[in-house]
């Protein structure tokens, strides 16, 4: 096994072009823990103590480890853990890795309304949020994989495709953008944030 830069073990060198990308987990929920912790009196002003209450509630224990050999014995060709540059930091650092394309679906990547909209509040994409306990995962059977894991109560979505090229996609209402380099942490933004 080799260890990528994420600092996860994956189960081989590259993802295989044509491969399912799998993320399981949600974008972005754990620096939605942090921004609450951290700046819930900024949220006072604008949220009602039910939706607050509610976002501490969504949190998740994910047994990345367990999500990890699930994964490979689907046949996973990567293994990635989505943390600082979030979602799209890890599709950066991955295709960077292996060298190859992706196509993806901003709309399949699973994310909670509320990080949406705590992420507005602090003018932060939440798709570069911090995402502890998120894997990103190419394999051949994504959609096996994605029935696997909610079959054991949890969360995931295939959310692209490894493609040839060196094109990285997000697609959404029918329009695209491509990824760029993880740039600053998302959450070191609202440290500098004013009321």
């Amino acid at each position: 096994m080799a260890e990528n830069k994420l600092g996860l073990n994956y189960g081989a060198a590259a993802a295989i072009k044509g491969n399912d990308v799998v993320m399981t987990g949600w974008a972005g929920l754990a620096g939605t823990f942090i921004m609450v912790n951290e700046m819930e009196w900024v949220l006072n002003k604008r949220f009602s103590p039910t939706f607050i209450k509610k976002v501490l509630s969504l949190e998740e224990d994910r047994d990345v480890a367990q999500d990890k050999e699930t994964a490979l014995k689907f046949g996973a060709s990567a293994i990635y853990e989505v943390k600082e540059g979030g979602i799209f930091g890890a599709l950066w650092d991955a295709a960077e890795d292996f060298g190859a394309g992706l196509d993806i679906d901003l709309y399949r990547i699973p994310i909670r309304q509320e990080t949406i909209e705590i992420s507005e509040l602090f003018e932060i994409n939440p798709y570069k949020l911090l995402s502890t306990g998120s894997l990103l995962i190419m394999a051949d059977r994504g959609y096996d994989l994605v029935t696997e894991y909610e079959r054991a109560g949890g969360n995931a979505a295939v959310i692209g495709k490894v493609t040839d090229g060196n094109d990285r996609v997000v697609f959404y209402d029918e329009k695209k953008r491509f990824l760029e380099p993880p740039g600053q942490n998302e959450l070191d933004k609202i440290l500098a944030y004013n009321i």
